[in-house]
């Protein structure tokens, strides 16, 4: 029987890791301010401040460089929301209305129409954001039925699926409706 062992991070291989992670937040914030659009290796390079050459060695491709970015976006959204939430689960319509003004701020509100983009674009285009829309919104899910009181016996995923849609089509309808 062969046993799976995973060779040990060389100080070449970690300081490859270190500069990818360090390439991936200007990515990040340059997704947030322009978009997936704009989002050509080129100008995602320009916002790192390398190469096309180097993301490219850094990720397999465009899509490997652009998931890894859209799950880091996830994980600092959670960390956004979380600070700006109680911890103590809270009733849905408590929740929404928190999170509602959480993501209205000027510092959380362009991911929330970055998420939106990337939801239409995985319906529209495919992969790689088709996968990355249901992590993300697979993710967020999970967040708020774990911040969500619910009644005994009542669906959690179902109640957070729920408070998502609602807190979705206020972000629409705001964004259809802003000058």
């Amino acid at each position: 029987m062969y046993q799976v062992v995973q060779a040990p991070m060389t100080h070449e291989s970690s300081k490859v890791e270190q500069r990818k992670n360090e390439v991936l937040e200007p990515i990040c914030d340059f997704l947030l301010d322009r978009g997936i659009d704009s989002a050509n290796l080129r100008a995602l390079a320009g916002a790192a401040g390398t190469s096309n050459r180097m993301l490219l060695y850094y990720f397999a491709d465009k899509d490997d460089l652009l998931t890894q970015a859209l799950h880091r976006l996830g994980q600092r959204l959670a960390e956004r929301l979380a600070s700006r939430t109680p911890s103590q689960p809270a009733r849905s319509d408590e929740l929404i209305d928190r999170l509602w003004t959480s993501v209205q701020e000027p510092a959380v509100w362009p991911y929330m129409i970055l998420f939106l983009e990337i939801i239409a674009r995985g319906w529209r285009v495919g992969e790689p954001f088709s996968s990355a829309s249901r992590a993300i919104t697979n993710a967020f899910i999970d967040w708020v039925s774990s911040r969500l009181l619910v009644e005994p016996g009542a669906d959690r995923h179902v109640a957070a699926r729920e408070v998502l849609a609602v807190l979705d089509g206020r972000a629409l309808i705001r964004i259809a409706t802003s000058s």
